[in-house]
């Protein structure tokens, strides 16, 4: 209960809290982490949850940017790979007509 309303006080101002990446000695860990760490980010950022429940596609460079600020590397491509199998519409730096699903 404690942790869902400090979550919903930073949702009412506005932050986004980022986790800090967890060191793993697999390639798969890493990238399940960082998945978490981009599920989390998608949900505290009002801007990009409003977009997702309003299928407004998601414009990666400002989510990879927002990503960098919280110190997750992730690449574009794995980034539009895991919107794909979330069914998350995205544009990017190949055209706003780009790759909506």
């Amino acid at each position: 209960a404690r942790m869902d309303a400090a979550l919903d006080e930073q949702a009412s101002v506005g932050q986004v809290r980022c986790e800090s990446e967890s060191e793993s000695s697999t390639g798969k860990r890493k990238i399940v982490d960082k998945e978490s760490q981009l599920r989390s980010l998608l949900v505290q950022d009002d801007e990009l949850y409003e977009k997702i429940l309003t299928y407004v596609p998601l414009d990666t460079t400002l989510v990879l940017n927002k990503l960098k600020l919280c110190g997750v590397k992730l690449g574009r491509k794995a980034l539009v790979d895991f919107f794909d199998r979330e069914g998350i519409s995205v544009i990017g730096s190949w055209g706003a007509s780009g790759r909506q699903r």
